[in-house]
């Protein structure tokens, strides 16, 4: 600087000038472009989420915004906004660790993008949570989309030394031009389109509609009455028959209820979710058990069946506390049908898995309910022995007008006999259906037309048995010993 002003002292007034605002500029560029390249990274970064470099939630709203503002200024197309939430994903990051929960994660992006196509914006939200946005051209349907979304996952994602098979729940809202909502009630649609999904069981997608709302509100209800339900005796147990097509014990299934006293009976379809979001789902189960073990001790010669969540099965102790509570009320394990559903995943579930293999080599035989309902049945006949397996009546309802239907139910009554599993029809809502399913093979019939639900004090009249008390040496059971 000192140098220049002499120039400029000596005349040489132009030449400075110029030299200087060159030299200047340039050694200003160069912290300019360092702070416009890192400024770059830093916005990448805010947008972009660091495991799978796919957009985050920021991206996802501020592109989805983007998007909808253009269709509604320009008249644009509609555009289908969808939740994805990966179902019971703990289960894979606990059996194959939390690299291997990464790589899955990447690979549904990655899948998602390939299924849905260049027009479509999929983010991650955070754990297993993605946000889609993609336009709906002319007619094509939403729900086809999204059906087709939940379709393309559930094929196993090859990792290498082994593959996972996972599925998805998706809950979806489209956007017109002209509806003008705010991107986050679009997304508190979606929400709730999402929540209904899993509670209607998971690996399916539904829409948004406007009673899913109202469903919402009640399902809080539930749970926060559901704690005084089971101390204040809101909750029986009643007892469907279940009859056996040859030598066997009478048998009961045991199915729960609550009546509420303001809102009157609560279905159990409605309550389980319930006692599972709130984390009451264990309590509930250990009342279950011990509720349905009291009322066998009065049985003599009846089997049971007892659903059971998998969270039961991922409870610690869950084997000893059962085991504890049959030596407590006589109960011989081979009385006890412990029955399970397919939203188990037991193939990625090692210690679910590990849990039914203790609990069928102490004794207990284990059912797969609702067989031929979704993708999984099928392997896990693979993954485990099931002592019995529980026709869902989705396939029977059609048996005497179908022969398609026919064919299919009479195939997967051939294979859980050749797998050496008993095969129990339920749903037998009318005599019609009788002379099929014993065509077909079944061991088992439970249904309205065999008999409905009934209440405990009425089960030993059901059966023509005398009701005991435990203890009674007509029972031939004694408290703390087991009974076969």
């Amino acid at each position: 600087m000192h140098g220049m002003l002499r120039r400029l002292a000596d005349g040489d007034l132009d030449f400075e000038v110029e030299k200087f605002r060159l030299r200047e500029l340039e050694d200003l560029s160069r912290p300019l472009e360092i702070f416009r390249r890192n400024a770059q990274a830093v916005q990448n970064l805010a947008l972009t989420d660091p495991s799978t470099g796919m957009p985050n939630r920021r991206a996802f709203l501020e592109r989805t915004g983007a998007r909808l503002a253009d269709a509604a200024a320009k008249g644009g197309p509609r555009h289908l906004l969808m939740l994805v939430d990966v179902d019971r994903f703990k289960h894979v990051n606990d059996d194959f660790g939390h690299a291997a929960g990464d790589r899955v994660v990447k690979l549904i992006g990655e899948r998602m993008t390939e299924t849905l196509g260049p027009g479509a914006l999929v983010a991650r939200l955070g754990g297993d949570e993605f946000a889609l946005c993609l336009p709906l051209d002319g007619e094509a349907d939403g729900s086809a989309v999204a059906s087709r979304l939940v379709a393309a996952i559930r094929p196993p994602f090859d990792l290498g030394t082994y593959a996972i098979a996972v599925t998805i729940s998706v809950g979806t809202v489209e956007a017109a031009p002209a509806d003008a909502v705010a991107i986050e009630e679009l997304l508190h649609r979606a929400d709730l389109a999402l929540y209904a999904a899993k509670n209607g069981g998971r690996n399916r997608a539904l829409g948004f509609a406007p009673e899913l709302e109202e469903d919402r509100e009640l399902d809080r209800a539930l749970e926060r009455d559901l704690a005084r339900a089971l101390l204040g005796g809101q909750l029986r147990m009643v007892y469907q028959p279940i009859l056996p097509l040859h030598e066997a014990d009478p048998e009961v299934e045991a199915l729960i209820r609550w009546e509420h006293p303001e809102l009157g009976d609560i279905s159990p379809a409605r309550f389980i979710p319930a006692a599972e979001r709130s984390g009451l789902m264990v309590q509930l189960g250990n009342w279950i058990i011990e509720r349905t073990l009291s009322d066998l001790t009065r049985w003599p010669g009846i089997a049971l069946s007892i659903n059971l969540s998998p969270l039961q099965l991922q409870q610690d102790g869950f084997v000893p506390f059962l085991l504890d509570r049959c030596r407590h009320h006589a109960i011989s394990p081979r009385r006890v049908i412990l029955e399970v559903t397919e939203s188990l995943s037991i193939e990625n579930n090692s210690r679910a898995l590990l849990t039914l293999e203790l609990l069928r080599n102490a004794g207990f035989r284990i059912a797969l309910d609702d067989f031929g309902t979704g993708y999984s049945s099928l392997s896990m006949l693979k993954t485990f022995k099931f002592d019995r397996l529980k026709i869902d009546r989705s396939l029977i309802d059609d048996l005497a007008s179908d022969s398609s239907a026919q064919a299919v139910f009479e195939a997967a009554v051939t294979m859980a006999l050749r797998i050496g599993a008993q095969v129990v029809a339920e749903g037998i809502s009318d005599e019609k259906l009788i002379a099929p399913v014993l065509a077909a093979g079944c061991t088992h019939l439970q249904g309205f037309h065999c008999s409905r639900p009934i209440e405990a004090d009425a089960v030993a009249a059901h059966f023509k048995i005398r009701e005991v008390a435990a203890g009674d040496p007509a029972s031939g059971q004694v408290p703390g010993t087991l009974a076969a």
